[in-house]
């Protein structure tokens, strides 16, 4: 075993290597911080971190820091953490006339961190924290007992009813929330019988992680951005580990691909899974929640294509090809892009397969008015195919083309009323009760 002390002090800091050790295996031994630094610990120096490293299995060594002050009326001791965490979650705390408590948050990174200690209390309504800037080994040290009694603002000026007596505690990692290495202490001091106990901490760590959309469906062609969510342990709550995402990959490549920029992009019709890894801070509280692989919740991903193949206005035909996952039929919604209130040309459910439909193109079902095309819609995709034509409404000839069409007057000699239905640039159609006429338009 090997081990180092950050000291500080005086206004001064520094660090002391402390020699290796070898433990014996199943034995307790006592040893005096100050002989094995051999004495290299300053005078001015009153309190520092130590970091022991050894080889073997997580909880192997089990170190504990016992301090006595010199009268013997006070002792304390607290276990050491395995590790760092972004986020833990601490028990009770409690301040009154007979006891005091003192709470430490410390960064166990080897990068300079923002870190939070909060004391949470009336039912977690209120809540009071500190923040500082720490090098690796600095700590923030809180006496819940000094800051209530002496109505010490925190960082937003809030402060502690000194009617408050209990509450927990918090110390997260403001800088680095999802891989940040803090830790925490607690001691509650009894007064009346001079001793203090310790509580540990719980570190957050996350249960799960899964995509966000966690299902996308669309046309081929189209993309959608990817997320990856983790489940905190302890808050319940959903955090971004976007970041910390690898191995991005698709399950049909010929239906969707889903690269490393965290995007979805749908190809061809059907069905695949998109797939990645993050890696984060897992459960394992006894070790300090380190890092784990996270399998993500595989995204399920539906690609379709709807295609509005040919509109023909001579033979009244509006035909439609439809693509995507066989088997799986949704509502077919063909209509004119025209003046509205027209009735749709299909409405039903099918499934994948080319369709035909024929819809009547007579006053009588069509708006007059222009119309510009048709547009297909399946599964919320879309298509539309554009051809120009106008409903110009019922007409009263003022005279006849040919001899033969006076035989279709009405008894009383009236001029007809006909239906113009629609027309082409260089044609155009009329249909009526009376027959079908077609003649060139100047």
């Amino acid at each position: 075993m090997t081990g180092k002390l950050l000291w500080y002090g005086g206004g001064a800091s520094g660090s002391v290597a402390l020699p290796p050790k070898t433990l014996l295996p199943e034995t307790t031994e006592t040893i005096d911080l100050a002989q094995w630094a051999g004495g290299k610990i300053p005078a001015k120096a009153n309190w520092g971190t130590i970091l022991l490293s050894y080889r073997g299995r997580s909880g192997d060594l089990v170190p504990i820091s016992f301090t006595q002050v010199s009268s013997g009326r006070y002792s304390m001791q607290t276990p050491f953490t395995e590790g760092g965490a972004p986020l833990w979650k601490g028990s009770m705390w409690q301040v009154d006339a007979m006891h005091d408590t003192l709470l430490v948050a410390g960064n166990a990174g080897d990068k300079p961190t923002t870190t939070a200690l909060t004391l949470v209390y009336n039912g977690g309504k209120g809540s009071y924290t500190m923040e500082r800037f720490l090098q690796p080994g600095e700590q923030i040290w809180a006496d819940v007992g000094s800051i209530i009694g002496n109505q010490t603002p925190d960082k937003d000026g809030h402060m502690i009813s000194q009617a408050v007596t209990a509450g927990s505690y918090e110390v997260r990692d403001v800088d680095n929330p999802i891989h940040g290495k803090v830790y925490e202490g607690k001691l509650i001091l009894d007064k009346t019988y001079g001793h203090a106990a310790y509580g540990c901490g719980v570190c957050c760590g996350y249960r799960w992680v899964a995509f966000d959309p966690a299902s996308y469906s669309g046309a081929v062609g189209n993309s959608t951005a990817d997320f990856l969510l983790a489940g905190n342990a302890c808050t319940g709550l959903s955090d971004d580990v976007t970041y910390s995402g690898y191995s991005w990959n698709s399950s049909n490549t010929a239906v969707a691909t889903v690269q490393a920029g965290v995007f979805t992009t749908l190809v061809g019709a059907g069905t695949a899974s998109g797939s990645a890894y993050a890696t984060v801070p897992g459960t394992n509280i006894r070790q300090g929640c380190p890092d784990a692989a996270f399998l993500a919740m595989p995204q399920s991903i539906t690609a379709y294509a709807v295609h509005v193949t040919n509109v023909n206005l001579s033979s009244d035909q509006v035909q439609v090809t439809l693509q995507g996952p066989s088997g799986n039929t949704g509502t077919l919604i063909v209509s004119w892009n025209g003046p509205g209130g027209n009735p749709d040309i299909a409405n039903e459910s099918v499934g994948p397969g080319s369709y035909t439909f024929n819809p009547p193109l007579d006053s009588s079902h069509l708006a007059a008015g222009q119309y510009t095309g048709v547009k297909a819609t399946w599964h919320s995709v879309s298509s539309s195919y554009s051809t120009s034509f106008d409903v110009l409404g019922v007409y009263e000839h003022t005279q006849y083309n040919t001899p033969a069409e006076s035989g279709d007057c009405l008894p009383d000699d009236r001029a007809a009323l006909l239906p113009l239905v629609y027309h082409k640039p260089a044609e155009r159609v009329h249909k009526s009760s009376l027959g079908e006429r077609e003649w060139n338009h100047q």
